[in-house]
């Protein structure tokens, strides 16, 4: 399904799963890029609008969400235990409950670049806010202690 004429699916990473990207022919708006350096993942990161994570593993807190926001990409995630500690509310980002509602919601902030602009830069300083090493070293450093 084509969500807007404009929109371009770019899929990072190798796996199991790859083999159900269509062939290149069947593809239309998808781009597969296989495994990528970081350099060249950072470098993607930086010309989209969008991050999504549809994982079903059940992940820690991806660096890569953190990349994302950095990057100014408006975080799209699944339902993993710690998506809620990065992404507070939908201010900041989504969290998805299966690919409806990915799409749902793709198709909304397609037709409203304001807003997408919006929940970019609040997702963004609340990474450089609350996710910074300093940080993280100390609240390590203090769980470590109880």
């Amino acid at each position: 399904k084509v969500l807007h004429p404009t929109f371009i699916l770019h899929i990072l990473g190798d796996g199991p799963e790859r083999d159900l990207i269509p062939p290149p022919s069947e593809r239309g708006g998808i781009q597969y890029h296989g495994s990528c350096t970081h350099a060249e993942t950072l470098r993607l990161m930086r010309s989209a609008e969008f991050f999504l994570l549809p994982t079903r593993y059940p992940e820690g807190l991806p660096t890569t969400l953190l990349e994302a926001g950095l990057s100014g990409c408006v975080p799209l995630v699944s339902n993993f235990p710690s998506a809620s500690e990065v992404i507070e509310s939908s201010e900041q980002g989504f969290i998805c409950n299966g690919l409806d509602d990915f799409v749902e919601r793709l198709e909304r902030l397609l037709g409203d670049k304001v807003e997408r602009e919006r929940i970019a830069e609040n997702f963004r300083k609340r990474i450089l806010s609350e996710f910074d090493w300093p940080k993280t070293v100390d609240t390590i450093l203090e769980a470590s202690k109880q």
